[in-house]
């Protein structure tokens, strides 16, 4: 059964009407399917000029290479390297630099398959020849005289709107260089919110958008004329605590430093910064306070002190004059920085006095308190 030249004619024609619909339209609307031609060379040796790149809309991740459009007309087919807080990058193959950051409302379809360049241009090509020269041929040599001038028109006309709807189809399909797309890239911001002294450390608590911290890679203090690294740190979300070594704040208790300086160099999941902060230093005696029995002491230096405390019960003799009758000695307690220790004296005669004994900036500090114990 012969198949009509009109109807293969037909079928042809409405290959290339869909390819043009699917490569057009795919790039304003999101359609299940979308292909393309590769025309550059950053994602060789997996995609070559003149594959055609098959997409489908769909979940994506680290890895797989997508296609983003940030125009009807300009759309790339890159993989992705990163992504995360609403934003994707990517980076060709062959490329040394990764691309700018994406929004990810601005990727269309994931990449799963392809046609090598080789399957299809080349048949297409030789087809397109072929047919050219065989109608060319059974016209002018084989019957030349009975070929009207109506059917070399019509010939004419198919040959060109082959020729031309092929080369249209192509430039639809195929994306137009970098330097025409124009889109918003939202620049990563990092803003220090608050500087807090915990112990042997700061806190440091910091506004960041479009970005967050991955590492950092380098911590030092400056204290008067010697310089201490940081001995440890940790990232949670948007804070950075860092570790400063005890020998400096030692040093710059026996030196009276009343600031420090720290460089912090940090990476971010898209660039980096430096960060140069001072530290003010402020060095107090022990605070000590009384609550009825409980006795409290706060240490608000970044160093900590030893303290020594005991604790002389005193009763009434028969003739009512204070008598010793019990010292408790609680030895040599340390008070850790920017805290506070605390202690119940229990009721053992009628009041007690309370004595700690500690060292400040090469000074003995004593103080003495007294407690009063209800009788029931």
């Amino acid at each position: 059964m012969k198949i009509k030249r009109k109807y293969v004619q037909t079928a042809v024609y409405a290959i290339f009407i869909l390819l043009l619909i699917i490569a057009g339209l795919g790039r304003v609307v999101s359609l299940p399917v979308f292909l393309f031609i590769v025309s550059g060379k950053s994602m060789l040796p997996t995609l070559h000029p003149g594959d055609v790149v098959i997409a489908i809309r769909g979940p994506f991740g680290k890895g797989d290479i997508i296609v983003w459009c940030s125009t009807p007309i300009y759309c790339v087919a890159h993989r992705v390297q990163k992504l995360g807080n609403g934003f994707v990058i990517t980076k060709g193959d062959a490329n040394p630099l990764e691309d700018p950051p994406i929004p990810t409302s601005m990727v269309m379809y994931k990449v799963i398959g392809k046609i090598p360049n080789y399957l299809w241009l080349t048949p297409l090509l030789s087809l397109l020849i072929y047919l050219s020269y065989k109608r060319i041929y059974a016209i002018f040599i084989l019957k030349p005289k009975v070929v009207k001038k109506e059917k070399v028109l019509r010939l004419t006309t198919t040959v060109i709107a082959l020729f031309i709807l092929f080369n249209v189809s192509a430039l639809l399909l195929t994306p137009l260089p970098a330097g025409i797309a124009r889109y918003y890239i939202p620049k990563p911001n990092v803003e220090l919110k608050t500087i807090t002294p915990i112990e042997y450390g700061v806190l440091m608590v910091y506004n960041i958008r479009f970005t967050r911290i991955v590492n950092v890679n380098k911590c030092v203090t400056y204290l008067l004329n010697e310089t201490y690294y940081c001995t440890y740190w940790k990232i949670r979300n948007n804070t950075l605590s860092l570790r400063i070594p005890e020998e400096a704040y030692q040093y710059a208790y026996l030196k009276g430093a009343n600031r420090l300086s720290i460089m912090v160099n940090v990476s971010l999941e898209n660039g980096w910064f430096t960060g140069n902060y001072t530290i003010p230093l402020t060095w107090r005696k022990l605070e000590i306070s009384l609550n009825r029995t409980l006795i409290e002491v706060s240490n608000s230096n970044p160093i900590p002190f030893n303290m020594s405390v005991r604790i002389l019960y005193i009763n009434y003799s028969s003739t009512g004059k204070p008598k010793l009758v019990m010292v408790q000695n609680l030895g040599s307690i340390i008070i850790k920085p920017y805290s506070t220790w605390s202690y119940a004296v229990t009721e053992k005669s009628a009041y007690a006095y309370v004595e700690l004994e500690y060292v400040f900036r090469g000074e003995k500090v004593f103080e003495r308190k007294k407690i009063v114990f209800e009788k029931v």
